[in-house]
């Protein structure tokens, strides 16, 4: 791969190599595309600006008679939902959204930003070069760009490296663009420019093997960790890329699925209607905001101050500006009595597992294991085994009710316990690939910590995991922590055609171990026996007392824990939210007459279930008869978010069953705005 040129950012990072190479295009896709899977996969560009640096713009779609050319800027902070459905995207270009511009260059820079050529794509802006549009950025902050096409709802036109189109021939893609920012002594700032979903279309299966573009990437992590990721010989029509911590997911319950999933039949299918429904990659299509949950994709290695800078991801977004090491993830650990007493209690008193995480780490899943049958093994026999945690950054305890999990209380001794998570792991998702060589991750950050492994390691699953068949490859695969590169998750045809192709990259087990006592009173001494008093002689004993009802169920008491997520923490008024509840039944014995509720706070209002349960007395309840052992129950409930709704708002919900104690599980979500009709969002 040829060295970078000195200046301009965009399409010259996406195509490099001969000039007969397939060009990757900027797909820019408006709601009138013809292909349904077409449909709003445009991109919006994010870059990073301090206050009076300049922002220099272009694009092969500039000036052209007759097209919808043009470049706008927008404020920081701007989200693309549409203004009917907080929960889809904006329809491209005609929701009122792209009308909240802050800058227009056909307006306010008229007559600029046109790139012609390729010599003029490797030169960047400037002198002798193309002229651009330029903006000075008037605050800190991360400010979105929309590039506009010469037909937004046109098919896209075919393009080389070395001979780009750059006609109205391009349509709904751009085949040349650049964001380039320089800073008030007009020196270049790489690495400033990132987007949280690329949707781009390069050469056609037809073209020959060897002469698709390689693609390079850049993926940042809310942990700190930075990842290359090159794509070789790369053939997508229509594909899309994001990265996050979940990628493809079951659509029922939203948990991670670790597998590529076909979701369609093929492109032209104008239904718009998924053909398997079982899974989806919800990141590729959810509204792109501020707030977006999907890890920024940067063309260059990141610029630490497009993080760490005042209004950067860092302060906006709540990302690390430096990796964390697995060493410093869990920290703290120690255990409190009931009594307040350190490192023990009293039999049957409980007390409190605390320890420290930081805020990179908010939100996420942490398990607390008691090895009460002292086996020396976590999770087995009459263990505590709890993973309804989650991290927070202002301290996180465990409350243990003096128990095992079979509810009786332990011998007095020492028991080990540990808390255990993860730093979030990678999930780079695809859709409608088409054909690929193969694909190599490279983890950047911390190569030589040999707690974190291979800086190439990757893992994939093509095995659709409802029907057993391969999605992507002509034989099912799977590989669990291979090593990435040249061939590996590759596939030949358009075998990855209307596909959801995921490959993650997972981060080591984090785990903080001690110990804890549980403590007995000192025997009092017998007192000297006394003469026997029973029944007079000659009068017969009477039966036993009769036994209670539940005395034998008591001794098979179930335990229940309760696990709550929810798709997005930041929402604003008028828009959707879905919270995933699992209920696990974490002993041996059947838990019976199971009860789960969702307590519904002020502003929340259901709008589906799944499966349908009941609404009574503000709570959203189901009934399950009954939970086995080592068993659980997935549920789904999606509400809205009331019109003049504002703050945190804390959503509970509570399982209770008649042979178990009951648990409970919290998700905030904070809105932060309000919708209103044809003008965009507020707050």
């Amino acid at each position: 791969m040829p060295a970078p040129p000195a200046l301009g950012e965009g399409s010259v990072d996406l195509s490099v190599g001969a000039d007969n190479r397939g060009r990757n295009l900027l797909g820019m896709y408006g709601s009138g595309q013809a292909s349904a899977s077409a449909r709003n996969q445009y991109t919006i560009l994010r870059v990073y600006a301090r206050a009076g640096e300049t922002i220099q713009m272009g694009s092969s779609a500039m000036q052209l008679t007759g097209g919808e050319d043009n470049i706008r800027v927008y404020p920081p902070g701007t989200g693309f939902a549409s203004s009917t459905d907080p929960t889809a995207r904006a329809a491209f270009p005609g929701d009122p959204v792209f009308a909240s511009h802050v800058f227009d260059c056909n307006v306010d820079h008229a007559g600029t930003g046109r790139i012609a050529t390729r010599a003029e794509e490797l030169a960047g802006p400037g002198p002798g070069s193309w002229t651009p549009c330029e903006f000075v950025a008037p605050a800190d902050g991360i400010y979105p760009i929309v590039m506009y096409p010469s037909n937004s709802s046109g098919p896209v036109g075919s393009s080389t490296v070395g001979t780009p189109n750059v006609t109205t021939g391009q349509r709904a893609g751009i085949s040349i663009w650049d964001v380039t920012v320089r800073d008030t002594g007009g020196v270049v700032q790489p690495g400033r420019l990132f987007s949280n979903r690329l949707s781009l279309w390069a050469s056609a299966p037809g073209f020959p093997v060897g002469i698709a573009p390689n693609t390079a990437a850049y993926l940042y992590t809310p942990s700190g960790y930075q990842y290359r990721i090159d794509f070789f010989d790369h053939r997508g029509e229509l594909w899309q890329l994001a990265g996050n911590d979940r990628g493809v997911v079951d659509a029922a319950t939203g948990e991670r699925l670790f597998a590529s999933f076909q979701w369609g039949l093929n492109d032209s299918d104008t239904s718009n209607t998924l053909v398997h429904t079982e899974a989806v990659a919800p990141h590729l299509s959810q509204p792109d905001t501020a707030q977006d949950s999907n890890y920024p994709i940067f063309l260059r290695e990141p610029d630490p101050v497009a993080v760490g800078g005042p209004e950067g991801l860092a302060s906006t977004r709540g990302f690390a500006t430096a990796p964390l090491a697995p060493s410093d993830a869990l920290s703290g650990l120690s255990f409190s009595g009931a009594a307040g007493e350190p490192g023990g209690t009293a039999r049957g008193a409980g007390g409190t597992i605390g320890f420290s995480s930081p805020a990179q780490m908010e939100g996420l899943d942490y398990t607390v294991e008691i090895d009460l049958d002292q086996s020396g093994t976590f999770g087995d026999g009459s263990d505590v085994v709890d993973d309804s945690g989650e991290l927070s950054s202002g301290g996180n305890s465990f409350a243990w009710d003096g128990r095992t999990a079979d509810g009786a209380m332990p011998e007095c001794g020492t028991y080990p316990y540990r808390v255990r998570s993860t730093l979030a792991e990678v999930h780079l998702t695809m859709s409608d690939v088409e054909s690929s060589d193969g694909t190599q991750i490279e983890r950047l950050s911390l190569p030589g910590d040999p707690a974190l492994g291979d800086p190439f390691a990757a893992s994939y699953d093509d095995i659709d995991p409802y029907k057993g068949t391969a999605v992507t490859n002509a034989s099912p695969s799977a590989v669990e922590g291979g090593t990435s590169g040249p061939t590996f998750h590759g596939w030949t045809g358009s075998s990855g055609n209307v596909d959801f192709v995921d490959t993650w990259m997972r981060l080591p087990e984090l785990v903080a171990a001690g110990a804890l006592e549980v403590r007995c009173a000192q025997e009092p001494v017998d007192p000297p026996p006394e003469t026997p008093v029973g029944p007079p002689p000659g009068v017969p004993v009477g039966p036993p007392p009769a036994r209670a009802p539940d005395a034998g169920r008591a001794r098979q008491r179930a335990r229940l824990v309760l696990r709550k997520r929810v798709d997005r923490s930041r929402v604003r008024a008028g828009s959707r939210v879905t919270f995933a509840i699992r209920a696990r039944n974490h002993s041996r014995g059947v838990a019976r007459r199971v009860r789960v509720c969702d307590r519904l706070p002020a502003g929340l209002v259901v709008v589906r279930a799944t499966p349908r349960g009941r609404l009574a007395g503000g709570s959203y309840c189901w009934k399950v008869r009954r939970l086995p052992g080592r068993s659980s129950k997935s549920l789904r409930l999606t509400v809205s978010v009331l019109p003049g709704v504002g703050g945190r708002i804390l959503n509970r919900a509570v399982v209770t069953s008649a042979n178990a104690r009951p648990a409970t599980a919290r998700r905030a979500i904070r809105v932060v705005g309000e919708w209103v009709r044809g003008g965009g969002v507020t707050g």
